[in-house]
């Protein structure tokens, strides 16, 4: 395995599902798309080579995944960053400069979006800064 990791997470967010982490320079985005009835998608992408490139597989991510149709016909990229820490937790996401400030972020983010607090003990954060 590189030194780099590859943190791609897509999770159907409306089923509490756990953030899976799997093996992808730099450049990261975040793609989302949600239904009325509550169902999202989230789609975490890092360690990409340029930002277009982690745009274009953050939302690629977003509408391949298992969620429902409304909610990935609704994926869009809300977010792109370089260089700093990336966190999930429940339905919420959040990119900060550093592995604190993003896990706070995240935790109240979740716990201000309910309805099960419970789902925002497990955080998944990535962080990449430049060599």
């Amino acid at each position: 395995m590189t030194r780099s990791l590859a943190f791609i997470l897509a999770t159907t967010i409306a089923c509490g599902a756990v953030p899976q982490i799997a093996d992808a320079s730099e450049f990261g985005a975040v793609a989302v798309g949600a239904d009325p009835g509550g169902s999202a998608v989230t789609t975490i992408v890092n360690n990409k080579a340029s930002e277009d490139e982690a745009r274009l597989i953050a939302l690629r991510g977003c509408v391949d995944s298992n969620g429902s149709v409304v909610a990935r016909s609704r994926c869009a990229v809300v977010s792109s960053f370089q260089n700093q820490c990336v966190a999930s937790a429940g339905r919420a996401w959040a990119v900060a400069a550093t592995e604190q400030d993003v896990r706070e972020e995240v935790v109240a983010k979740c716990r201000a979006a309910g309805p099960n607090p419970a789902v925002c003990v497990t955080v998944s954060i990535h962080c990449v800064t430049k060599p």
